[in-house]
């Protein structure tokens, strides 16, 4: 009887071994799958930042085409107003000649 005891001892044991040596080993894999999980998400987080800086000097690029834009919509609006000032002047030029022309013609009329 002791034996019986004994070999079942024995039986449970290595049982119990071997139970727990899947379990470890299962552990393991269920711990390395995590441990690549963690590191995809790690890349994905990476690829997001990169992403997220190459958004951020897309936006810092745009931003700056918008106030070069500005830059030269003022530079246009100043060569407007030149523009019509020269204008101005030119028909202020024209209407005293036009004048002028007129007193002239009427000299040599007279």
């Amino acid at each position: 009887m002791k034996l019986h005891k004994l070999v079942f001892i024995l039986f449970l044991s290595v049982f119990a071994l071997s139970a727990t040596a899947q379990t470890a080993n299962e552990l393991k894999r269920k711990k390395e799958a995590i441990q690549r999980e963690i590191e995809q998400l790690q890349k994905n987080l990476n690829k997001t930042a990169n992403g997220k800086k190459l958004t951020l000097q897309q936006i810092n690029g745009i931003n700056a085409q918008i106030r070069l834009r500005q830059d030269k919509i003022g530079t246009i609006n100043s060569e407007i107003k030149n523009l019509d000032n020269q204008i101005s002047q030119n028909t202020n030029t024209v209407h005293t000649l036009q004048g002028q022309l007129g007193d002239l013609k009427k000299e040599y009329a007279g």
